[in-house]
């Protein structure tokens, strides 16, 4: 998939286990630690956290995730989370910078409420900035390949 440049697989879907709620349409991508991760959209960061470790863990690790949040055209975010601590280390992005479809943002890791290493991914509706919003649904068009990038078609 774009974000992951055609690595890992798909080990959670829409409507899974833990993708209820606010969270309905994410998706869980298996990866290994330090696998890049790119924007799937131009857009504008409006916030980065990069403070946890990569232990995961259940329940009570739920709120302590690294990711970057990123703003797109006419108010749709995505977001990428569980990545790697440490990753601003390697990529210099912070809140306000301006990213392009397919800039490297970040690498996957274990932060936060997670069973195993993975990137969780989702879209989210227009909202207050630092509010999470519901996920709404979107598809990746195309696939990372002769140069191409692929991108969500929300």
């Amino acid at each position: 998939m774009s974000s992951l440049n055609g690595q890992g697989w798909l080990s959670q879907g829409i409507r899974g286990t833990t993708h209820r709620g606010r969270m309905e349409y994410a998706y869980d991508l298996a990866v290994s630690i330090g696998s890049p991760v790119y924007a799937m959209r131009a857009g504008k960061v409006i916030a980065v956290q990069d403070k946890f470790p990569d232990t995961g863990g259940g329940r009570e690790n739920a709120s302590r995730f690294n990711y970057v949040w990123i703003e797109h055209s006419q108010g749709y975010r995505s977001i990428y989370v569980h990545l790697q601590q440490g990753f601003r280390e390697k990529v210099s992005v912070k809140a306000g910078d301006q990213v392009l479809a397919g800039q490297l943002i970040g690498y996957s890791g274990n932060s936060g409420w997670s069973s195993g290493p993975h990137l969780h991914i989702e879209v989210q509706r227009p909202g207050h900035q630092r509010v999470f919003t519901s996920s709404v649904p979107f598809a990746i068009a195309g696939v990372c390949g002769d140069q191409q990038v692929a991108r969500a078609t929300r």
